[in-house]
């Protein structure tokens, strides 16, 4: 048996329990985890694949134990359940031989669970008679229930999505939610492009780059790019294209007095900060320290300097005269679903109202410092009504001052919903989703 393989099982599903138990996001329990044992990139590769794509299709592998369990899956030890799920994952959506997945799920547990040796044998098997044996689903599935199961997303938000999508939207945003997704890269440094294609080139790796927004691009073994001079020099770094739209949103003029109002943990502070005069900075807040480093230790890595931070509440401190301010707020991170994993299973309606009432006391109170003329970009990484143009429609109610400016005049029309707004729909436009505005205050 392949030992890596052994150990990353058993590794993955602990990392799972762990997030689970602990109410801790994936990604941070994989990191803490990264940070504390000496890995090679292959066995981060692995481990991260045995976490991530599980943890999306929770609902659905669950449903697989439940068919072929003779009994409550509650009555089973919590780890077990998570191997399994994994092992089952295998089974559906990889290519690997179902003989190798079986018998190494029943060696490994022969080790550490005994007791389930039997059990798991006969689950697995099963599970790949029935798919084997299953006709393949054809047409629209007829309930919710059966929907949120097949496709793995909670049954709440499978209604709540069909109240805004038809079944035909729903299925492609669902399905695009379940992909691996891409990870893409900005170029920061345009002189290194050659020495970029070059390195591609010679390594063997595919490298796209976006049509329409500049110096974006996404590769197939990111992994390469981020162990590499490129990236640890700060020519290059991680970030989504969307961010790109938001900040050229803001246009900003060289010697702009710029407000960064939730900026932590960087990446459109980074942006900024690439496009005004080195000899002017960017005032960044957010509301603790702790989110203060992270923002720092981004911008750090890029070699950005020229900012100050400071701790803010942005519902209630207040600010010095604004001629352009960024509000990233808070939000659900629908539109981002795809990218983490487990955000499907931890965001709720109740989540949504709340961000939503934060959202709206945020640009109401960053709106009273915009000077005449200048202008509040409101932005969310979610596709939520509530949280995007229910905020800005009620805002202005409110606001008579301010108005919409045409988001189009900014950046690419194809970005741009019907009433202005930057409004990216991931199956549409083929990125995380996004939302934003340019709110400017009458002259």
């Amino acid at each position: 048996m392949d030992n890596l393989y052994f150990n990353a099982k058993f590794s993955s599903a602990k990392l799972i329990l762990i997030s689970k138990q602990d109410n801790i996001q994936i990604t941070e329990t994989i990191n803490s985890f990264f940070k504390k044992e000496p890995l090679t990139t292959r066995d981060r590769n692995i481990i991260t694949d045995l976490v991530n794509g599980p943890i999306r299709m929770s609902l659905r592998l669950k449903n697989e134990i439940v068919k072929y369990l003779n009994g409550d899956i509650k009555t089973l030890n919590p780890l077990y359940v998570e191997i399994l799920k994994i092992s089952i994952y295998e089974i559906l959506f990889t290519e690997k031989p179902n003989y190798a997945i079986v018998n190494s799920t029943v060696d490994l547990i022969k080790l550490k669970l005994p007791k389930y040796a039997t059990l798991t044998n006969a689950i697995l098997r099963n599970i790949i008679r029935g798919n084997s044996n299953a006709s393949s689903i054809k047409g629209f599935l007829n309930t919710s229930d059966s929907i949120s199961i097949e496709y793995s997303h909670p049954k709440w938000l499978i209604d709540k999505w069909l109240e805004t999508f038809n079944k035909t939207e729903l299925y492609e945003i669902l399905n695009w939610n379940n992909l691996i997704p891409k990870v893409w890269f900005r170029i920061r440094d345009t002189s290194i492009m050659n020495g970029l294609l070059q390195f591609v080139k010679k390594e063997q790796i595919q490298i796209n780059f976006h049509d329409d927004i500049n110096n974006f691009f996404s590769v197939d073994k990111p992994s390469r790019l981020i162990n590499n001079s490129f990236f640890n020099q700060g020519k290059i770094t991680i970030q989504s294209p969307v961010s790109s739209l938001v900040v050229d949103l803001m246009n900003i003029s060289v010697d702009a007095n710029v407000y960064d109002l939730c900026s932590s943990p960087g990446g459109k502070s980074s942006l900024i900060l690439d496009k005004i005069n080195p000899n002017n900075s960017l005032k960044a807040f957010d509301i603790n320290q702790q989110r203060g480093d992270k923002l720092k230790k981004t911008l750090d890595r890029l070699n950005l300097h020229n900012f100050t931070y400071s701790i803010a509440d942005a519902t209630k401190c207040k600010f010095d005269n604004i001629d352009i301010g960024l509000c990233d707020v808070p939000c659900s991170g629908t539109g981002t679903i795809g990218k983490k994993s487990d955000l499907r299973w931890r965001i709720s309606m109740d989540k949504i109202i709340t961000h939503s009432k934060n959202q709206l006391a945020i640009i109401n109170n960053i709106s009273k410092y915009i000077k005449r003329g200048g202008a509040l970009i409101y932005s969310t990484c979610s596709i939520e009504n509530e949280e995007n143009w229910g905020v800005v429609d009620n805002f202005l109610k409110k606001n008579t001052v301010f108005f919409v400016e045409d988001a189009s005049k900014y950046i690419n029309s194809k970005f741009v919903d019907a009433k202005g707004a930057l409004n990216i729909i991931p199956h549409k436009h083929g990125l995380e989703g996004g939302f934003a505005v340019r709110l400017v205050k009458n002259a």
